[in-house]
């Protein structure tokens, strides 16, 4: 066989292995992002995705009588949230509704991750070293117990549709993620609970908490 053809049959090789390598590759991406478990930041917490409708909802997140709780959201414009609750991984998925449509997820349960397997309790370090451009904004003004007294300082990323809501950890003297919000790319997130009056809003220094309360490792 002449040089010339041995050429040519390596390009061909080499050609459809490059091809084989991408239909693997497009193959695998497109198993996470159909992962019952993954957030996918812009579009969708799980199975269920932005612009789908309540049936949908009910459907992946059966209601259970007597615990899961529906309420008029206090912000204009913020419709209705449904929050359902996880038992078996001891958690909540908060689901924002307008109109009968899904608008914005609100993931505060282990059960579901980002690719890079961030997820309800991670820190603030574990956040900041994967996540870059993030900007910290002060938008609500409710507080409980269960968030350590403190309003919930939001970590944010406008153009990709994904914030990280952080909690105070009283006991420890910690913050961590609470929930983490998908929401469509540009739009404005409605917070938890209580929002604060447009004028009260704050913006903080990137990637700060409350400046009372030194950042530093959760506890598993």
């Amino acid at each position: 066989m002449s040089s010339k053809w041995r050429s040519k049959g390596r390009t061909i090789a080499l050609a459809l292995y490059i091809c084989a390598c991408l239909a693997s590759n497009a193959q695998t991406a497109k198993g996470r992002r159909s992962s019952p478990s993954l957030i996918v930041p812009g579009e969708s917490v799980g199975s269920l995705r932005l612009g789908d409708s309540r049936v949908k909802v009910q459907e992946l997140f059966p209601s259970k009588r007597n615990v899961d709780q529906e309420w008029s959201d206090s912000q204009d414009g913020c419709g209705t949230v449904i929050n359902w609750v996880d038992l078996e991984r001891t958690g909540n998925v908060f689901v924002h509704l307008r109109d009968g449509v899904v608008f914005q997820i609100d993931s505060a349960t282990p059960r579901f991750e980002t690719i890079d397997g961030t997820t309800n309790g991670a820190t603030p370090e574990e956040v900041r070293k994967r996540y870059k451009g993030l900007r910290a904004f002060n938008l609500s003004n409710g507080s409980s117990e269960a968030e350590g007294g403190r309003p919930l300082i939001y970590w944010v990323n406008k153009n990709k549709g994904m914030a990280f809501a952080f909690a105070y950890y009283r006991r420890k003297r910690k913050w961590y993620v609470y929930h983490l919000v998908v929401f469509k790319p540009g739009a404005d997130i409605c917070p938890n609970p209580e929002v604060l009056r447009a004028l009260d809003k704050r913006e903080l220094p990137p990637y700060s908490l409350n400046p009372e309360v030194p950042q530093s490792e959760n506890p598993r």
